[in-house]
């Protein structure tokens, strides 16, 4: 494991807590920001593209078994607001006991917080760090060359709730958030994958990305550049704008809570008056709702043909969040 940090400042109180878990400590290289990049993960280029106070220590490693579970088992060694990055991830978590594969080329990263939100809100960091990821690659391509692919409608880059990542009906990433309640505070780490050149299992996000732009045509170019001047979205890059997003996406859920977010996060999601099958608190034949938004803490709305307003809730059996919902009539 590699750890770098943005500053001289930053570096020496994160090798100060390090150095007080030895076990952890000597499995640890530690460089600072002037650093030569020793690995895969280039840190000068994400510490130049990015000013948030997260991610102001980085760890990489070639190849981990997960970046969340390492995060959570060394907590306590490294400042909160760390960013763990692999090269490839062996045993990366989704939801449930699922597995989520992070072979060479993917997007595989997890990060630290601490804060005093109520339990009840913990899981909306979810649904604000699946934003995060989705507006971050919004940021990046519209500050690409050619409108065609600063149109990110035609990328089509959706949120199925709560946290995964689709283009079109293929899932691409994902969000898992894991928290641990000690000293009057959460604990949390937030683990994201996505698929960035890996064109296996599925596709991957710069396939998308390319595919849009060489459909451009010339007189949609701006600037003197063309399709082949369209640069791929990089690692540090999607992970500093992914930073940038979450810090302003929590604060403003600290501060103003999720009925203040949710309408962003519906402007971005693939349930438009989708139909679902559900079921009653008492089970009875399935019937057809339409989804109409989301509740202040998260939930599905729906409406059925009579016009009665319903929450849903998952039946907690299905690795499809969609699957086998259960209406609560509000």
């Amino acid at each position: 494991m590699d750890m770098y940090a943005r500053s001289p400042a930053v570096l020496s109180h994160a090798r100060d807590l390090l150095l007080s878990t030895p076990a952890t400590a000597s499995h640890v290289r530690i460089y600072d920001s002037n650093s030569v990049t020793s690995g895969s993960f280039n840190h000068k280029e994400f510490f130049n593209s990015s000013a948030t106070d997260l991610g102001s220590v980085v760890l990489h490693s070639k190849k981990l078994s997960s970046t969340s579970d390492y995060l959570i088992e060394n907590f306590a060694s490294y400042p909160v607001g760390t960013v763990c990055v692999a090269d490839e991830q062996t045993s990366g978590r989704g939801r449930g006991s699922n597995q989520w594969v992070s072979p060479l080329g993917s997007l595989a990263f997890s990060f630290t917080r601490s804060n005093t939100l109520a339990a009840t809100d913990i899981p909306l960091l979810q649904y604000i760090s699946t934003l995060a990821v989705v507006k971050a690659i919004e940021t990046i391509c519209a500050a690409t060359a050619c409108s065609s692919v600063a149109n990110f409608v035609k990328l089509n880059i959706r949120i199925k709730w709560p946290n995964d990542i689709y283009h079109q009906s293929t899932k691409i990433g994902g969000v898992l958030c894991r928290a641990i309640y000690e000293e009057e505070a959460f604990k949390i780490v937030i683990g994201i994958g996505l698929n960035l050149d890996n064109q296996s299992p599925t596709i991957c996000l710069n396939d998308v990305v390319q595919r849009v732009s060489k459909g451009a045509h010339s007189d949609e170019c701006v600037g003197g550049y063309s399709s082949a001047d369209i640069r791929k979205i990089t690692r540090e890059g999607l992970i500093a704008k992914t930073f940038e997003h979450y810090e302003a996406l929590e604060r403003d859920l600290t501060s103003r809570g999720f009925s203040e977010l949710k309408h962003e996060y519906i402007k971005y999601w693939m349930h438009d008056s989708m139909q679902l099958s559900v079921v009653d608190d008492q089970p009875d034949a399935p019937a057809l709702v339409k989804i109409a938004g989301l509740t202040d803490v998260g939930l599905l709305l729906a409406v059925d043909q009579y016009g009665s307003v319903f929450e849903l809730h998952p039946d907690g059996n299905s690795l499809d969040m969609m699957s086998g919902m259960i209406r609560k009539k509000i």
